[in-house]
């Protein structure tokens, strides 16, 4: 979405993420023992991660602000994405 100029390229790409969101949030809901214990560490990460990009992201782009976009993409959200890798993967 950031590198998208068009707004209907931008709202297509908005609604591909929302899904595929939600099918996450459902393979995370439907996770159980210890694949329970290690959803509940990703969730935990995971919500901030979705909070960050509909609150802050999203908007600005909407905006068109790709700078500001761009910025918390490449800080706090890399750094979550990063953590939520190591525990799918290490676990």
């Amino acid at each position: 979405m950031i590198i998208a100029k068009d707004k209907s390229v931008q709202e297509a790409l908005d609604a591909k993420v929302q899904a595929a969101s939600n099918r996450l949030d459902s393979a995370l809901a439907h996770m159980t023992g210890t694949q329970a214990r290690v959803a509940a560490d990703f969730r935990a990460v995971w919500d901030q991660f979705k909070e960050t990009r509909e609150k802050k992201i999203i908007p600005a782009i909407r905006k068109g602000d790709i700078e500001e976009a761009k910025r918390i993409a490449d800080g706090i959200q890399y750094v979550r994405l990063s953590k939520m890798w190591s525990i799918m993967s290490c676990k």
